[in-house]
C-alpha cells in the first residue's frame, strides 16, 4: 500500500490508515489502488462511508430480488 500512496499521494499511509482501508476492502488490489486515488479529492473517512453505502444498497437490491423469486 505504501507504494501506491507514494506514486499517488506521495506519502505514506500510517498504519491506522492502512488497517481502515485493508478492513474495508481486503487484499482487492483494484480496491486499494480505488482508494488511495480517491484521497486526492476526498478524506479518508468519506471515501469508506461512500463505500459502505453502496455494498448496503447492492445488499438490499439483491434481498429485493431474491424476496420476490419466491
Amino acid at each position: 500500500m505504501n507504494f501506491l500512496a507514494n506514486e499517488i499521494l506521495n506519502k505514506t499511509l500510517s498504519n491506522e490508515e492502512k488497517e481502515r482501508i485493508y478492513s474495508y476492502v481486503g487484499g482487492k488490489s483494484i480496491c486499494i489502488y480505488s482508494v488511495i486515488d480517491e484521497m486526492k479529492r476526498k478524506d479518508l473517512d468519506t471515501i469508506l462511508n461512500e463505500m459502505l453505502k453502496i455494498e448496503v444498497s447492492k445488499l438490499k437490491y439483491f434481498i429485493k430480488i431474491c424476496k420476490k423469486e419466491k
